[in-house]
């Protein structure tokens, strides 16, 4: 009976009674259980699914789930991998500059955020089949081999309509102030002549141009400040870069915590050796070529903290003021990004000093030609400013297409943006959260 006290007092909370831990609960019990579950976190309760789940965990089919049905014992055995450093002392020592190097970006509030890469030539589409995600995921999702997606797809992109002056003045017309560019996405093709590895737009494609360098010098020449996009995680042209399963069976299937699972444990060495070396190689070669000021890290949990924990690490060491987002994960990072397509600012500052949100201009990141569900301009203004009044910054993104130039349902969202800034960008720079409740209400003149 020792969980009989545990078990009354769970039920009364919610309303309930319960003769004794070890009958267990009904249904009705575990619906009302998951109805303040899901209350809490604020999502809607699903019976369906949850009526579904309640059958699974019956396992003698009596119709009460007992605790030991409930929370069943760990069957399998964890795979061992080096453990992270709990508060290593090179983070406690970065993280005294943070303020600092915080101060220009706090400042700014609005930038561009740009996915572009050789996967923008498909613009959303496959062997006649069209990408319902991101175009971006087009190597992933359509399970394309490597040898195909190097000739087909790489072999012809030659963006050579790519003016990098334009992009960065139609960025700042739009009152962006800082600029972020993919250098390596997932499809793992470095948009810079690399010496660390061959797959990159100088070995890979015809176009025979550095177009990072170029933008970083169209940056400083209209006071943007700049910066990268880097995918430290997942690198689906390297047997240790997660996700391809289809050129590396060996490669995990499943998102959370794979590295846990005894069956990955020759994984976590290619992992590893994927981190040694291309990801810390290449992101330390942009950073010290190209002297970004902001890293956009992401997707953090494909790979355990200890390896997150190398990749920041090794660039902190030689770029110590550069800004981090906390996609390099598990609270590493300088400020807080948004789940990705936020449709509403929700009050972050209540948790986090410093975030951002990343909006896209319609349901993909990368160039996407049979996605035209563009939001209007207003719904970016009041985004903006909601983000504002609530003490954060907007990355705003933009897919390019494969030929170098910004579609023009973009171009108008940025000009139309640009207007209302010129006019009220003071409200929007430089700010900090409203100390007054939040009673955000749009009303049309």
């Amino acid at each position: 009976m020792k969980n009989t006290t545990k078990t009354i007092t769970a039920t009364i909370l919610l309303g309930a009674a319960v003769a004794s831990a070890s009958a267990g609960i009904n249904i009705e019990q575990y619906f009302a259980e998951k109805r303040e579950y899901n209350q809490r976190i604020g999502r809607e309760f699903d019976q369906e699914k949850y009526t579904k789940l309640f059958a699974k965990l019956d396992l003698n089919g009596d119709g009460l789930l007992t605790d030991e049905e409930r929370n069943p014992p760990a069957t399998t055995a964890k795979a061992s991998y080096p453990q992270a450093e709990k508060d290593p002392a090179w983070f406690v020592e970065s993280m005294k500059t943070r303020d600092q190097r915080l101060e220009w970006y706090k400042e700014a509030k609005f930038g561009m955020f740009m996915h572009w890469g050789v996967y923008s030539l498909l613009a959303g589409e496959w062997d006649g089949k069209v990408a319902t995600g991101y175009s971006e995921h087009i190597l992933r999702s359509h399970k394309i081999p490597l040898e195909v997606y190097a000739k087909e797809v790489a072999g012809n992109f030659n963006p050579v309509k790519f003016d990098a002056d334009e992009w960065i003045r139609l960025c700042k017309a739009a009152g962006m102030k800082y600029f972020v560019i993919t250098s390596k996405h997932h499809d793992g093709l470095a948009m810079w002549p690399s010496d660390v590895n061959e797959w990159d737009i100088a070995d890979a494609t015809p176009f025979d141009r550095d177009p990072l360098a170029e933008l970083r010098d169209a940056c400083k020449k209209h006071g943007i400040h700049f910066g990268f996009y880097y995918s430290q995680a997942q690198d689906w042209s390297h047997p240790g870069g997660q996700r391809n399963t289809w050129d590396f069976p060996g490669a995990p299937t499943q998102r959370s915590r794979w590295f846990e699972d005894p069956k990955y444990a020759d994984h976590i060495v290619r992992s590893e050796q994927y981190i040694k070396e291309k990801s810390i190689p290449q992101l330390l070669e942009i950073v010290e070529r190209y002297q970004p000021e902001i890293i956009w890290f992401d997707t953090a949990g494909w790979v355990p903290l200890y390896q997150n924990q190398m990749v920041l690490k090794a660039m902190r060491e030689v770029a110590p003021n550069i800004v981090v987002n906390s996609r390099i994960g598990y609270g590493l990072g300088d400020y807080a990004s948004t789940c990705d397509q936020p449709d509403d600012i929700q009050p972050y500052h209540k948790k986090h000093d410093v975030w951002e949100g990343i909006p896209t201009t319609n349901l993909s990141y990368g160039y996407h030609a049979k996605d035209k569900s563009h939001k209007p301009v207003s719904f970016f203004i009041e985004l903006l400013a909601k983000t504002a009044e609530r003490g954060g910054n907007m990355l705003m993104n933009i897919g390019p297409m494969g030929n170098g130039l910004i579609a023009p349902e973009d171009v108008e969202i940025l000009a139309g943006i640009g207007r209302w800034m010129d006019v009220n960008g003071e409200a929007i720079y430089g700010t900090t959260h409203t100390p007054l409740p939040n009673g955000w209400e749009v009303k049309q003149l």
